[in-house]
């Protein structure tokens, strides 16, 4: 009897321990199904995100071919307006061989000129407007022969004279005629010339100054890029003349006031001048570029963002860099360094990054 008392209360206390764990079970499924709500509502959110971003990469690829489209549209004006310069700068270079040859024809007609008025005055003793006082026009037969008697009394005063001085008279001012529309054909020439040297000066203005206004407006961009922040430009010292102004560089470090490029220090006018050169670059990039040492002046923290802003521009155009800095270094897709492992023998050695930073990893996993 005893024995089933024990037992009876054995299966009594775990009963109650069963009715505890039940409870427990039900307080974790309560909080298991808050958990799965809450997990619930963090997946709609989630799938309201992924459906905004879609869509925000839809209208980013639009807005991409937009640009490429303008891209290839600015290329093609590009490379009409590099013809039209081409063609204006052949026939510049033509009109202007054309006018050094008729200015000389001019001279020598001028000289001829000149020679033909002395053989006149040598000969007859007759300027050319002397002699237009003997040209006769609308006289009568009476008058004619009155006019050839006193000819007469006049050549016998005068003595011998040259009986071929009619004829000579006649080239002479047939030539002088000659020479006269000569010249006025040089004029007309010359004021050509100097209406197209101004409509083509025009357009090289027009050009310029698209240009730069690009290449001014890259230059702030790549400046703020550089130096984290501040604020740079460029500005024309004389715009009524762009062909023949100076430039002047404005800048304003971080933390700096704007002042001109000669006030800043040296590694801060290095890291303007590499942003010059990449505004530039960017107007119109080129497949090849060599720089040597150009960052050499800047320190550590400049060189990284040197070396990051290269390696962006490295899609697009394939550098060669001369340097001793880590920062620019570490950017590299390739090494490339000279030993002199023997006296007076040196030896060129490579190395591609990407291939040594494996081979590292592969040497850490065995």
């Amino acid at each position: 009897m005893k024995y089933m008392l024990e037992q009876i209360r054995e299966i009594e206390e775990a009963l109650n321990g069963q009715g505890e764990k039940q409870e427990q079970l039900v307080e974790k499924m309560a909080k298991f199904e808050q958990e799965k709500q809450v997990l619930l509502e963090e997946n709609t959110h989630i799938e309201s995100l992924i459906q905004e971003d879609k869509a925000s990469i839809v209208a980013a690829l639009e807005r991409r071919k937009q640009y490429d489209e303008e891209k290839v549209t600015l290329e093609q004006e590009e490379v009409k307006l590099a013809e039209i310069i081409n063609k204006a700068s052949e026939k510049l270079s033509n009109l202007k061989e054309e006018r050094y040859r008729l200015e000389n024809k001019k001279e020598n007609s001028a000289i001829q000129k000149q020679n033909w008025g002395n053989t006149m005055w040598e000969q007859y003793e007759l300027t050319y407007n002397r002699a237009l006082e003997y040209k006769i026009e609308d006289c009568s037969i009476t008058e004619l022969k009155k006019h050839s008697v006193e000819m007469r009394g006049q050549i016998k005063q005068i003595g011998n004279v040259n009986v071929n001085a009619v004829e000579e008279y006649k080239e002479t001012k047939t030539r002088y005629e000659f020479l006269t529309g000569q010249k006025e054909d040089m004029e007309k020439a010359e004021a050509t010339l100097i209406e197209m040297i101004d409509e083509l000066m025009n357009q090289m203005k027009e050009i310029f100054k698209v240009q730069f206004a690009i290449i001014a407006q890259n230059f702030t961009e790549v400046f703020k890029e550089l130096f984290g922040g501040g604020e740079a430009y460029l500005q024309l010292l004389d715009e009524e003349n762009i062909l023949e102004s100076g430039i002047e560089i404005i800048a304003k470090p971080p933390g700096k006031k704007l002042q001109n490029m000669t006030l800043l220090s040296g590694g801060e006018r290095t890291l303007t001048a590499i942003s010059l050169i990449f505004g530039i670059l960017k107007l119109k990039p080129s497949p090849f570029c060599v720089l040597d040492e150009i960052e050499a002046a800047l320190d550590d923290a400049n060189v990284l963002r040197f070396a990051n802003y290269l390696e962006k521009l490295s899609k697009e155009t394939q550098f060669i860099v001369i340097t001793h800095r880590k920062g620019t270094m570490e950017r590299a897709h390739t090494l490339y360094g000279v030993t002199m492992q023997e006296r007076g023998v040196s030896t060129v050695l490579s190395i591609e990054l990407e291939d040594a930073s494996n081979y590292m990893d592969q040497k850490k996993n065995n």
